[in-house]
């Protein structure tokens, strides 16, 4: 199984994201990421979402392999998110989840998964970084 990660993003961010996380670990060509801009309407959007599935869908194609695609999106209820649901509901040609909250230790994490196991586990993605939010200074001076 072929695992992809394509991040949904108000903006630009996604993009950026991924730079930031290339330069700790190194190459992510399983991730790409669309960003959603203030002048797209929501079929636009949709429609880049599903040209980004569809190529890689292709390539997985060509290959002979089964592809599981991650969406990652940054806000529950947005836009991207939206959209991903409806996606990841609809189509039949390959695996699609979808995960929401995106920040740089999840997309740290599940890039390490990929690059170093092969595949990605979601459910442990999502327990690791969920404790990577904290009160640095409550942690530091345990006050």
């Amino acid at each position: 199984m072929e695992e992809k990660i394509i991040l949904l993003t108000h903006g630009d961010w996604g993009k950026a994201l991924k730079s930031s996380v290339e330069m700790i670990l190194g190459k992510a060509d399983f991730v790409s990421a669309v960003a959603l801009t203030p002048e797209m309407l929501l079929a636009e959007f949709r429609q880049a979402v599903e040209a980004a599935i569809l190529a890689e869908v292709k390539k997985a194609q060509e290959k002979h392999v089964l592809l599981h695609i991650t969406l990652m999106t940054d806000v529950f209820g947005g836009t991207p998110t939206n959209v991903a649901a409806v996606i990841a509901k609809e189509r039949e040609d390959c695996a699609i989840s979808v995960i929401t909250g995106l920040n740089c230790p999840l997309l740290i994490e599940a890039c390490t998964q990929i690059s170093f196991g092969g595949e990605l586990d979601i459910k442990k993605v999502l327990a690791s970084c969920q404790s990577s939010i904290f009160d640095v200074m409550e942690k530091i001076t345990g006050k």
